[in-house]
């Protein structure tokens, strides 16, 4: 995978986290799983440590939510979706953006909001998926 793809998919599960307008532990630590698992599932043969994550959230975490919040509605979400389209990444990926968005416990409206759209646009099902949408087991 290239570079480019890995902080696109990154952004995309940054704003999952940013949705709600609050960030809970329990959602950066989903984060940190679930994007090493999407290392992992894609062979980026990139090392990937939970700081490098850390380090990537913290830079890019002002900007996102500045984008989100004056673009939630708008095409800004759908322009982040839209730059991705192989089912090899988009599956994974929608499977991660649910289990970051249940980890707090409360699958807020826009968080379901993201993920409708996201399933849309890359021509995934939501009841194709329901029985894999289940959160991460965290070891």
């Amino acid at each position: 995978m290239r570079d480019k793809n890995w902080n696109k998919i990154l952004k995309i599960l940054c704003l999952t986290i940013l949705a709600d307008g609050k960030v809970y532990k329990e959602e950066v630590d989903t984060f940190l799983v679930v994007a090493k698992r999407m290392n992992t599932l894609l062979s980026t043969e990139m090392i990937l440590t939970e700081k490098m994550l850390l380090d990537w959230f913290s830079v890019h975490r002002d900007d996102l939510a500045y984008a989100l919040e004056k673009n939630v509605r708008g095409p800004y979400l759908t322009d982040q979706f839209c730059t991705l389209d192989d089912p090899k990444i988009t599956g994974p990926l929608l499977q991660c953006m649910v289990s970051i968005s249940r980890s707090d416990d409360n699958f807020h409206n826009l968080e379901v909001t993201m993920v409708e759209r996201a399933a849309q646009i890359w021509g995934w099902s939501l009841d194709d998926l329901k029985d894999k949408l289940d959160p991460p087991q965290q070891n």
